[in-house]
């Protein structure tokens, strides 16, 4: 899968660049749904794979789950904790998401590996970007915020009713 890119996710359809100013872009998911209900169907559709990995014995999930691709299993579980975090605190820095995309995806596949006795690469890149295609939010400038700091950028949850 090729990375995505601004302005291939919005060709796409997955995010609307909403305002443009001297501080960046005010970017937002197209995602029809609320913040939390993306975080119960995230949740909903890991755990069974989780479940399969922590049973006794292991339950080898499909290779099919580790492609790269929107359906990608460690992706999946990335955003589910990114989703949660902005849930609990209300934001998240675009720097910190970043991280966390890579950090979560990168522990979820060396556990697999471990459990499954596979040799998946862990070290495959994840943009930040790709929170997009996951969970619905806003990418908001901190300058726009009346902020400043070392991160241009938060994400806020976006309300689907202020969509178009």
């Amino acid at each position: 899968m090729p990375r995505p890119t601004i302005e291939s996710l919005i060709s796409s359809g997955h995010i609307e660049r909403i305002a443009h100013g001297d501080d960046g872009f005010i970017l937002r998911s197209t995602l029809p749904i609320s913040l939390q209900a993306m975080v119960e169907e995230l949740s909903s559709s890991v755990q069974p794979t989780l479940d399969g990995l922590n049973a006794d014995p292991v339950i080898v999930p499909s290779l099919d789950l580790y492609r790269g691709n929107r359906r990608d299993i460690s992706k999946k579980i990335a955003a589910l904790e990114i989703g949660k975090l902005i849930l609990e605190n209300g934001y998240i820095s675009y720097a910190q998401c970043a991280q966390m995309m890579e950090t979560v995806r990168h522990e979820f596949i060396c556990f697999t590996n471990q459990v499954c006795c596979w040799d998946l690469p862990p070290t495959a890149q994840i943009r930040g970007l790709e929170i997009f295609l996951y969970i619905p939010v806003l990418k908001i400038p901190f300058r726009c915020l009346g902020q400043s700091g070392s991160d241009p950028s938060v994400l806020l949850p976006n309300v689907p009713s202020l969509q178009k």
